[in-house]
């Protein structure tokens, strides 16, 4: 059976093929990945179909994990311009079997598979058996999701069922003047709602760079993230934008119960994993009044695993309780 699997988001689209041997590490089941950029080509399908004819392939089996929600049969991509129908990519791609899943759906499947090689250690505290993981992160928008156990037939007998969410988009929640003040600079700006998503993202680091720069040059969140290191404005960008990260990840705990872990994932994160120990980040995890405890015990890890996107992908294909999106 040839399984191809792409994590499509705002700006690339991966593809790869997939080997479900359980036998093998995660990391290992990838084959040929390829990433594209969105922008060369006019749609999914057409992405798609250069994959395979490079590959000289016919899948029998696609698993998508894409930005945005997915439960319709029209797919609209939430940071890019493509469409499309499942019912008709499945017959132009002449598939068996097409399963669409949320990018962040798909990533939410890694915690347990996880090696120690493929994670990093932000937080410390005492991991809860048998209560959700979380995974979350900022990319070119803000992905969350929550990985549930679910018994079978004994303590030892668990699924995974994801929790699948766009809480992205929920209210940004300022915890201090500064970030009231940087709430009402983004809504002034950008004339919406200010989300948590308008704020943890690519975009989000690059308005925040604004907000505490004043009337120097812009910079890209790249450009941003690379010169953070001896840039005092940019140093102070991301610091902001970890904090304001520290209020997100509190309110996913509380909210989904995720004591068993938060993973953080997404194309920004990974290269700030130094600033941390500088921010507030821990502080707030660790002073939250009368659930100080239950915050504080909580581990915080980041994915280093490469193609979180893809091996999440990977690992749908044969998770029971995501059925209901494969037609």
């Amino acid at each position: 059976m040839v399984d191809v699997i792409a994590d499509i988001g705002g700006t690339h689209a991966r593809f790869a093929l997939w080997d479900g041997r359980e036998d093998i590490a995660i990391s290992t089941r990838l084959q040929a990945v390829q990433t594209f950029l969105t922008h060369d080509f006019a749609s999914l399908a057409q992405a798609a179909t250069a994959y395979c004819d490079g590959q000289q392939i016919q899948p029998e089996r696609l698993c998508l994990a894409v930005a945005g929600p997915v439960e319709a049969d029209r797919i609209i991509m939430s940071n890019n311009d493509w469409s499309f129908s499942k019912t008709a990519l499945k017959q132009t791609l002449l598939l068996d079997s097409l399963c669409v899943i949320n990018d962040f759906t798909a990533q939410a499947l890694l915690p347990p598979m996880l090696g120690k090689g493929e994670k990093q250690l932000i937080k410390s505290g005492q991991a809860m058996d048998a209560t959700p993981y979380a995974i979350l992160g900022p990319g070119t928008g803000l992905g969350v999701c929550a990985l549930l156990p679910v018994s079978g037939n004994g303590q030892e007998d668990i699924s995974w069922q994801p929790l699948e969410s766009e809480g992205g988009n929920s209210l940004f929640a300022p915890r201090d003047s500064q970030e009231a003040e940087l709430r009402e600079f983004i809504a002034e700006k950008t004339g919406r709602i200010v989300t948590f998503e308008e704020v943890l993202s690519g975009r989000g680091l690059e308005i925040i760079y604004r907000f505490c720069a004043a009337d120097k040059k812009s910079l890209s969140a790249a450009e941003i993230t690379e010169n953070a290191p001896h840039d005092p404005i940019a140093e102070q960008a991301v610091l902001l934008f970890i904090n304001c990260l520290s209020n997100f990840v509190l309110n996913v705990i509380l909210m989904t119960g995720a004591r068993q872990g938060v993973y953080l994932s997404g194309g920004i994160l990974p290269h700030l994993s130094g600033f941390f120990t500088k921010s507030a980040f821990m502080h707030r995890l660790s002073d939250y009044g009368i659930f100080s405890d239950y915050l504080d015990s909580v581990p915080v890890w980041l994915i280093t695993a490469a193609h979180p996107g893809l091996l999440g992908a990977g690992l749908a294909l044969s998770n029971q309780q995501l059925r209901h999106r494969q037609i």
